[in-house]
């Protein structure tokens, strides 16, 4: 058995409830236990809701979001879910908008105050590939082909690469010379490495003996051939 979510919400009056759910919102009722358990299920497609008769809060205000929940229906034709809302003169808390994230959608409150949003879907992975990219309300794109960086930005970002290479140059330049102190502190003393180019003025030799093995020290400079 697939994994489901059914939700469960605890509204004042489940009469209302279902008028709402059923009339307004395209529902089925499935359970119908008001007669015995005060207790209703509803069902649109693989949506499922459930609703227990239970006092509501002093201040409905807070079944909204941010304290509250948002209850999102995903909709194939948006604005034929919104046109057969406001014909049945459902009150809506937004009317159809084009949302930053790339989906449209609106909203409104059942009688007990929740809060529902009512959107068009985000693109599949195929429709990604013909159509604008969609995001969502994180702000993560989805489906989206990253656009080609401008002039710019790919200066910048050549820029960026150049130096992190000049910085590992330079890195293992001074990891050579400090290796080459390690082994040979009173040569390196004597021939005052700083001021003869560093690590550019060891004899070859002795440079071929330093990039030799990987047991001469922390560096671990991969073997080369030794040629003397």
């Amino acid at each position: 058995m697939p994994t489901t979510l059914r939700v469960e919400i605890f509204p004042t009056d489940l009469d209302a409830t279902v008028a709402c759910y059923t009339r307004v919102l395209g529902f089925s009722l499935v359970t119908d236990q008001r007669d015995t358990q005060e207790y209703v299920a509803m069902e649109r497609g693989d949506v499922r809701i459930g609703a227990a008769a239970r006092p509501g809060p002093s201040d409905v205000e807070a079944r909204r979001p941010p304290t509250g929940v948002e209850l999102v229906l995903e909709v194939n034709d948006v604005v034929a879910e919104r046109d057969r809302v406001t014909a049945l003169d459902w009150p809506l808390e937004d009317d159809l908008t084009a949302r930053p994230w790339g989906l449209t959608d609106f909203r409104l409150l059942d009688p007990s105050g929740y809060y529902l949003r009512i959107t068009s879907p985000p693109a599949t992975e195929t429709d990604s590939t013909a159509s604008s990219p969609h995001e969502g309300p994180s702000g993560r794109v989805q489906g989206s082909v990253e656009p080609a960086r401008s002039p710019i930005r790919q200066s910048s970002h050549e820029l960026h690469q150049e130096k992190h290479v000049a910085h590992e140059q330079v890195t293992e330049k001074h990891e050579e010379e400090q290796l080459f102190v390690r082994l040979f502190g009173s040569f390196a003393t004597r021939t005052k490495l700083a001021d003869r180019g560093g690590v550019d003025q060891i004899p070859v030799v002795v440079r071929n003996l330093l990039s030799f093995g990987d047991d001469l020290g922390p560096f671990h400079v991969p073997p080369r051939c030794l040629l003397i």
